[in-house]
This record gives structure tokens, C-alpha cells and sequence, in this order.
């Protein structure tokens, strides 16, 4: 979410109004911010805020906006009034990538300079607001999170995470009363729950139903074994036949398969169990350029029987 520093600084000028008058005005415009931040808080996602100088920074890859370490499938713009050309430049640049951006409250009304007002105004012409975004911010699929989560009451915050190609959960009971998780997932059958206020570690299988107390968390997480239920038989599989290397990989990695299952099909899948890739095997070496995908574990299925290998893409 865009933490419109720039309209609020804009409305420290000289007015006639009394003090208190411009005080509840600029808390309007505040509470616009809050308001959707605990609205997105109380939907089970979270989010990040962000200046004018980390747009600036941030580049779009795989279909998302990258700042940093972190990546983000939508932007958020609440009450946007006065923006740096340059900044609006850039969102419009985001967005034009496949980001969607969510323009709340306000449209951009000029710049930060008089000669920038007449530019921003022709490109906010082309933009549209959406008062209530949650709707939209809710059908966001968590391609490499695949676990959903209900609670007894909205006072429930989370974040997700990823390291090392295990996905973690940490999830905040926000009010002071215990509440009831429940999970649920059509890939993940297990995870491990931390609990970080007596330093207790537990399996758990899912559908989970879990107690979390008041101003309470948890953390829980996904392990490889969990990851890699999503496909049935691998003990039995020929796994240990398919050779690949370098594995972990940054870039390209190299995949020898057995003679006899030339002429099949490659299916390849990320950790969510996503469907990603289809090739045809041509030949017992195959090559393929995994530069283009996010750090994680992919696993692979032969010929559409159980043959699995699993590769770990690590970061550039």
C-alpha cells in the first residue's frame, strides 16, 4: 500500500481555518489509510507500505512487483491527491506490467512542482478509483500458499512467508479473547506448528482446528515431505533414475531421463501444486531455464505416471 506522504504534506499550508478545523480534516484523510489497512488486516492478508522512493526502486518480474526481497501481486493507492510525476510515471508503468492498482478515495490533482500539474492531471484522465478494493484484493490466488484459514471472530492477522522453499504462516490473534483457526488445503496435508509464547514445536495433520490465545501467534509451517504428498506412489517411483544438476539451481538446469520414457510428457509443478509447465521429451537430456521463476521447490512428474524429481531454484 502507497503511503500517500505527499497529500498530507500538501495541506500544512497557510488557511483561514482554525487549527482544530484543519486537525480534523487531515484525520479524515488519515482514516481513509487506517481504514483500509484494518480492513485488509481483518480479510486475512497482509501488506506492506510503501514511499515514493521504493516505487521508484521496485521492478516487475514473473507477474509481480518486486521491492527488494519481497514481492507483491496489487498496489494499493489510497486517497493519492498529490503525487511526483515521476512516482505516477512509474505506477503507470507497474500496471501496464500486469499489476493491478487500486486508486482509493482520490485520483492524483497535480504534482509536487507547477510544471508537473498539467502531466498529471492528463494521466489521472486515464485512471479510474475503486472505493471498496477488498473485493478484488480477496481473490488473489497464493500461488505458493495453498492453505485457507477461518477463525471464531475477524480479529485475526496474518503474514506469509517463504524461505528455503518451505512456506511458513504466521498468523496474530489481534483481540484478547482465545479464538478458533481452522485450516484447510486440497494439497497440503501436514505442517509443523511453533508456538513462539512457550517455545513449543507440534505436528499437525490437516483439516486443523487450532486454539490461539488472546494477543497471541502462531507459526506454522509446511515441510518438503508435506510439499511433496501432492503426488501419490513416490516411494515406488523410478525417482532415483532421473539425474538433475546443478540442483540447487539459479539458472538453467539439466534433466537426464531414462531411455524408456522418451517420447512421453514432462509436467512440472511449483510448491503450491500449481501447474506450470508441459513439455515433450525429445531426447534423454533435456534443459530448462529456470531464471524466469521464483526461488522455491518445483517438482517434476514423467511420462504422467509417479516419476518425481524435485529441484530447488534458489535467488540470483
Amino acid at each position: 500500500m502507497y503511503y500517500p506522504v505527499k497529500t498530507f504534506q500538501a495541506r500544512y499550508l497557510a488557511s483561514d481555518k482554525p487549527w482544530n478545523k484543519i486537525t480534523e480534516e487531515y484525520r479524515s484523510w488519515q482514516d481513509v489509510v487506517d481504514d483500509l489497512a484494518r480492513d485488509i488486516l481483518t480479510n486475512g492478508m497482509d501488506f506492506n507500505f510503501v514511499t515514493d522512493d521504493v516505487l521508484l526502486k521496485s521492478s516487475v518480474k514473473n507477474g509481480k512487483m518486486v521491492v527488494g526481497s519481497h514481492s507483491y501481486s496489487q498496489l494499493v493507492m489510497p486517497k493519492a491527491e498529490v503525487i511526483p510525476l515521476d512516482v505516477l510515471k512509474k505506477v503507470r508503468e507497474i500496471k501496464a506490467a500486469g499489476i493491478r492498482v487500486h486508486w482509493v478515495k482520490a485520483l492524483p490533482q497535480m504534482g509536487i512542482a507547477m510544471e508537473e500539474h498539467e502531466e498529471v492531471k492528463s494521466i489521472a484522465g486515464t485512471l479510474l478509483t475503486n472505493d471498496s478494493p477488498i473485493s478484488d484484493l480477496r481473490r488473489i490466488r497464493y500461488d505458493e500458499f495453498s492453505i485457507d484459514f477461518q477463525t471464531s471472530n475477524y480479529q485475526l492477522s496474518m503474514a506469509r512467508f517463504s524461505k528455503e522453499g518451505r512456506r511458513i504462516y504466521f498468523v496474530v490473534n489481534d483481540s484478547k479473547d482465545e479464538i478458533t483457526l481452522t485450516a484447510t488445503s486440497e494439497n497440503v496435508k501436514g505442517l509443523k506448528i511453533y508456538n513462539p509464547v512457550d517455545g513449543s514445536i507440534k505436528e499437525a495433520s490437516l483439516p486443523l482446528s487450532e486454539t490461539v490465545g488472546g494477543y497471541e501467534s502462531l507459526l506454522l509451517v509446511e515441510t518438503v515431505d508435506e510439499i511433496l504428498s501432492g503426488f501419490p506412489d513416490r516411494e515406488n517411483s523410478v525417482v532415483n533414475s532421473i539425474k538433475l544438476y546443478p540442483n540447487p539451481v539459479r539458472a538453467v538446469v539439466n534433466i537426464e531421463i531414462p531411455a524408456e520414457l522418451v517420447g512421453g510428457n514432462m509436467e512440472m509443478y511449483n510448491a503450491a501444486g500449481k501447474h506450470i509447465l508441459s513439455n515433450k521429451i525429445t531426447s534423454t537430456m533435456i534443459s530448462e531455464d529456470f531464471s524466469i521463476f521464483n526461488a522455491g521447490h518445483y517438482f517434476i512428474r514423467i511420462g504422467g505416471q509417479a516419476e518425481t524429481g524435485r529441484i530447488l531454484k534458489l535467488n540470483h
